[in-house]
């Protein structure tokens, strides 16, 4: 007779206890059995029933202990049903049968090799939560102790192996699966600081400052609230080097040699200059002490919230550099906000003229523009004789600067540099620093209109909150979307607008205070109007508590001094304060309110965000937030929500696109050419076919393009070198090509550079071979190359392609010719 297999008993401890027999789940034990079965099962070997029953009831005494033991073990014999019990008996003593399969996740989950990143990844499935997370007994005796131990060895290999799924995502260079693995942690194990440490260098890597520290100010919050704890010195140091350094890089990466000595390179740099208020004959070493004295310690506090650089140049000059160290796409909106800031707190009595100047310019290797970039800039700044406003060129004024009134604008003398006629204008008033929006049709992104506008009627429909997340890179029309998405909510929904400006990512919760500001009627208000206006309508709404007062003040920057004495205390007492009025005073019926370019807010404004959201449910509200990266330490915070990633457009829509340009003539081969170039990304479609109907070439770049494309471009300035010999072959490249001109590297390092640039959005892969991600980046690389690198880059290849498996008589003469004289 065939003898009968002994099904197998799952026993599952990393969570709340459950047990499986025979693939099916079993009625959850009561909680003595549950604990008696759980230690069984882990502590291998007989135990006398005098031990168990002081283990499990030490206060009791042993036959009433033994007598509790003894029935629990009745319970768990039934598990086996007809197959029989899984616990060996006697008198004295228990076991766990040899001859009964039993399979346990904690051992399981111990066993995975750590080396074998997919052992993990399973490993990590099975773990539901803590060792017998809601079983672990009283406050203290064996029992507790046993399970804390326990508890820890799983705590420590969690953490150990999702520390290896982070090393291995940013070995990769796949720092979206890092930041994924590290916010892993971080809801397992939210009590200690690993994981935040991960989370906020992942972040500062990507440029994303305020994102860490809003992600400090949780775990801070968290650990006092929950743990009755502070966060340790590694993180609190993080904090404070992104605090003196927001722009940093916490994971630098080694320096590596480059090919044919330290290259230059072009890249778009905005400067603000400000020199002493004096004709230069007249300038004196007195007059630049005391210009100095006044002027450096306001430029460098303002430099630093604005994300610049500051330098002093031999006669005076305080250059304020945008792009230099740390690529910018917004450094002409960040100079003038920089300028206008030093006007306004500049004390009385000092005066002095600036200038604004942008330039695509060639960088040398102390980090320095060469060219006329600083000689016309402080000519702009010299023309400034008033010593108010600031002036700005031509160039910056026509391509990187907002619409500007012309009654804030007056013309002035043009000035020479170099030959070069430079036409300057005085502009007195500071402009609105919002980017424009085309008011173009919208083209392919119906689907995402019609699923916004579906949310805002179930908002109506239900009185409950959603949250929609609207994630695109730089470009790809998330603005515009928005735009038509105001235009067609539903009748009686409010729409409230925040705006996030990097240039505001050290202003606490800046984009509420402009909103609010315009909201109470604010706008124009000397202080002391204001602070009597703010006061007026906090009483008329019932807000009649001093502290709340003056937190208003404090935040609207309307108090006696900047300290923010209150607010670091008491933020969540303002949280609630805006929120209410928002809510229940200003806009009382359904509403959207949006949140544009979330990736530029400050750290109160995203923590305000996860106070909002998580209250979201009970408002006749849909949030919609805009950014360029996904934001998963604000993901399921709100009771509804879902993400809508915007994707570049194909080759129908981009034509499409196009015909709705006003002014553009249909011609295909322009048309095939732009999209070719721009890899489907709106806004450059959108500036390349306006600068052809300006007269430009369909083979040029325009400058508003350069801004942008050379902060891509930066993230890579370690492998810059790559880049430019990948841009002058002009073709994908496989990695055993660029082994054989770059052999200073070894494959691995190769394939880690290409990962981390396909990352960056820079590479694509092509194939067996690596290619720019689209023309646009490959020119701008190209052009980017100062004419006698260009030759020597040129002239290295052709010397190596000579005589190699790549040989090709004409390409190789093409590299000849290009390299010029010197060959």
């Amino acid at each position: 007779m065939t003898r009968r297999q002994q099904p197998e008993l799952h026993l599952s401890v990393l969570g709340d206890m459950e047990c499986t027999f025979s693939g099916e789940l079993l009625p959850r034990p009561q909680r003595l059995p549950r604990r008696l079965m759980a230690y069984l099962c882990l502590e291998a070997g007989r135990h006398s029933r005098a031990a168990l029953a002081k283990l499990f009831y030490p206060n009791r005494r042993e036959e009433d202990g033994r007598t509790l033991v003894r029935q629990a073990l009745f319970q768990l014999s039934k598990i086996g049903a007809r197959y029989g019990s899984p616990i060996n008996t006697t008198r004295d003593f228990v076991e766990i049968s040899n001859n009964y399969p039993i399979i346990t996740d904690y051992e399981k989950f111990l066993s995975a090799d750590i080396q074998d990143v997919a052992e993990i990844r399973r490993a990590i499935a099975l773990h539901r939560g803590p060792f017998l997370s809601t079983d672990e007994g009283g406050s203290h005796g064996e029992w507790r102790q046993w399970v804390l131990r326990r508890r820890k060895i799983i705590d420590d290999r969690l953490a150990a192996y999702l520390e290896r799924l982070i090393r291995a995502a940013e070995d990769a260079r796949d720092f979206e699966g890092a930041l994924r693995w590290a916010e892993e942690w971080r809801r397992k194990q939210p009590a200690v600081d690993g994981p935040v440490k991960a989370i906020m260098k992942i972040l500062a890597h990507d440029g994303r400052s305020s994102e860490a520290l809003h992600v400090f100010a949780v775990h801070q919050e968290t650990l006092a609230t929950r743990y009755g704890a502070k966060p340790g010195a590694d993180i609190r140091n993080i904090r404070e080097r992104l605090l003196s350094a927001p722009t940093g890089d916490l994971l630098s990466s080694k320096p590596v040699p480059f090919l044919l000595g330290i290259p230059t390179y072009r890249t778009f740099v905005t400067v603000l200059a400000i020199v002493p208020n004096a004709n230069t004959n007249q300038i004196t070493d007195p007059l630049i002490e005391s210009h100095i004295h006044h002027w450096l310690d306001l430029a460098q506090q303002v430099a630093l919230a604005c994300g610049g650089g500051v330098q002093v140049a031999s006669d005076g000059t305080i250059e304020m550099f945008f792009g230099l160290d740390v690529a910018v796409d917004d450094g002409p909106r960040r100079a003038l906000h920089a300028a206008f800031e030093l006007r306004r707190i500049s004390p009385s009595g000092s005066s002095a003229g600036m200038g604004i100047h942008c330039s695509r310019v060639m960088i040398n290797s102390e980090r320095r523009p060469i060219g006329p970039l600083l000689q016309t800039v402080r000519a702009a700044a010299r023309a400034n004789s008033q010593a108010t406003g600031v002036v700005l060129s031509a160039m910056l004024l026509t391509n990187h600067v907002p619409a500007v009134p012309t009654d804030s604008l007056t013309t002035l003398t043009a000035i020479n540099v170099h030959g070069n006629e430079i036409i300057l204008y005085l502009l007195t008033e500071k402009p609105s620093l919002s980017v424009s929006d085309s008011e173009n049709n919208l083209v392919g992104r119906d689907k995402e209109l019609a699923q916004i506008i579906f949310s805002a009627e179930q908002v109506v429909s239900e009185k409950k909150g959603r949250a929609i997340w609207v994630v695109g890179q730089a470009g790809i029309g998330k603005t515009h979307l928005i735009r038509h998405v105001k235009n067609n909510l539903p009748h009686g929904v409010a729409f409230i607008h925040c705006r996030c400006l990097s240039i505001y990512q050290q202003s606490f919760m800046f984009p509420l205070a402009s909103l609010m500001m315009e909201l109470i009627g604010l706008d124009g208000l000397d202080k002391e109007q204001s602070r009597m206006t703010l006061l007026q309508f906090l009483g008329d709404v019932g807000e009649a508590d001093q502290l709340i007062h003056s937190l208003w003040l404090e935040w609207l920057n309307l108090g006696e001094d900047d300290s923010y004495r209150y607010l670091k205390d008491y933020r969540q007492i303002l949280f609630e304060s805006v929120l209410h009025l928002i809510t229940n005073r200003i806009f009382v019926g359904p509403r959207v309110f949006l949140i544009e370019d979330i990736h530029w807010a400050d750290s109160g404004t995203l923590e305000f965000l996860t106070y909002y959201l998580s209250d979201i449910h009970n408002h006749p509200t849909l949030v919609i937030s805009t950014s360029r990266n996904n934001l998963p330490y604000l993901y399921g915070v709100a009771f509804h929500e879902e993400t809508l990633n915007l994707e570049k457009f194909d080759a129908g829509a981009a034509r499409l696109f196009l015909h709705t340009l006003p002014g553009w003539t249909a011609n295909p081969d322009n048309e095939d050419l732009i999209i070719r170039r721009c890899d489907g990304i709106p806004i450059y479609i959108e500036y390349l076919a306006r600068d052809i109907m300006s007269g430009g070439s369909v083979h040029a770049i325009p400058d508003n393009i350069y801004s942008m494309l050379d902060v891509t471009i930066s993230k890579a300035v370690d492998f810059i070198d790559i880049l430019q010999v990948c841009a002058i072959l002009g073709e994908p490249v496989s990695l055993s090509f660029l082994k054989d001109l770059f052999p200073r590297y070894s494959l691995d390092d190769l394939n880690h550079i290409a990962h981390r640039l396909e990352n960056q959005g820079i590479w694509i892969r092509s194939g067996d071979a690596w290619d720019f991600r689209h023309e646009l980046l490959r020119d701008a690389v190209y052009s980017g190359i100062p004419e006698q690198r260009r030759q020597m880059l040129h002239n290295y290849i052709a010397q190596e392609l000579v005589g190699g498996e790549h040989y090709d008589p004409s390409v190789i003469a093409k590299h000849f010719g290009m390299a010029g004289d010197i060959t």
